[in-house]
């Protein structure tokens, strides 16, 4: 699982830099297990950045080990002030810093211009291992991820989802110097369905079918999506309702706030969530289904039939909201 995949990225990086710290950013989803699920960040500390438990947290969870937090910093993501403070007092101390590199699971949010680029010079100069999480961009958006498609090499990267069409599956691929910890049994990365065949088949023949024609499904799910946003964005305007649309080829986010970006999470408090659910009941009422939240993804088999059912139950939608 994608969840397993982070956890090994953290425990190959602590080994590499035998430093116990590491990064996370708000928004950002990176499995399931205690150390990196949810926490709030701390806005008032002057010390160490940990995450906090808190009730506005919508991931809180029960049962979790009340020691989770204790090496994890949680900062606002897309805010590279925050990190070269953060990274100016405790950089010697932090092994990994880990993100999404496009903030898929809330929001769809890109990078500001040059900050993948200076989160990249600063684990350099602080002996940092960079880490994308991959698990949702990785080989959706293209054959060589979002790491492709911003020109931002990591140190780590995890992959999943997509990759093996939708069998389970997930990856980690990094520098051989990182990886080589595992094949000297200085790390241990175990697990009962490590290399299974059925996930190494089905990514194979995934990625075979993505590459073939040079890429010609890219180019078809982007034609896809953008007739499908295109298309909400003007039945928007025609019902006077402020949309956000944004997101790379394979996923994208529609929401009704005034915006022509959001780059954080912060920047999406304002949504309309009333009129969201009801546009989302709307929708599901006329066979119509994406996450909640206004997570919309594009798959090889939509259609453009697929695109027309769907502006029309939008049209109607909207007209009742």
């Amino acid at each position: 699982s994608g969840s397993e995949a982070v956890q090994l990225v953290i425990r190959l990086a602590r080994a590499y830099t035998k430093r116990r710290y590491f990064i996370r950013f708000e928004g950002h989803y990176n499995g399931w297990l205690d150390n990196v699920l949810g926490g709030v960040v701390d806005d008032q500390t002057t010390g160490k950045p940990l995450a906090l438990e808190s009730d506005d947290d919508p991931v809180k969870t029960e049962g979790r080990d009340p020691a989770a937090f204790e090496y994890s910093f949680k900062l606002p993501w897309n805010d590279i002030e925050v990190l070269e403070k953060v990274l100016e007092k405790y950089g010697e101390e932090v092994a990994l810093i880990h993100m999404e590199p496009i903030l898929i699971n809330a929001g769809c949010c890109p990078p500001r211009p040059g900050y993948l680029e200076r989160v990249r010079e600063l684990c350099t100069k602080y002996g940092i291992v960079m880490s994308l999480d991959e698990i949702i961009t990785g080989f959706r958006v293209g054959l060589n991820g979002a790491q492709g498609m911003l020109g931002v090499t990591p140190d780590i990267a995890t992959f999943g989802k997509a990759m093996a069409g939708g069998v389970p599956m997930s990856a980690v691929a990094g520098k051989k110097e990182i990886l080589d910890l595992l094949i000297q049994q200085r790390v241990v990365g175990a697990g009962t369905f490590n290399g299974y065949p059925l996930g190494l088949a089905a990514s194979l023949a995934t990625i075979k079918i993505l590459e073939k024609d040079g890429g010609a499904f890219y180019n078809k799910i982007g034609k896809i999506q953008n007739r499908l946003t295109d298309g909400l964005k003007d039945i928007g305007k025609r019902h006077g309702l402020p949309t956000l649309l944004q997101g790379p080829r394979g996923a994208f986010l529609f929401e009704f706030i005034d915006k022509e970006v959001a780059y954080s999470v912060r920047e999406l408090k304002a949504v309309d969530a009333t009129r969201q659910t009801k546009f989302r009941t709307l929708l599901l009422e006329g066979g119509i289904l994406f996450f909640r939240r206004g997570r919309w993804y594009i798959s090889g088999g939509i259609t453009e039939a697929d695109v027309d059912k769907t502006l029309e139950c939008a049209d109607r939608a909207m007209s009742k909201l």
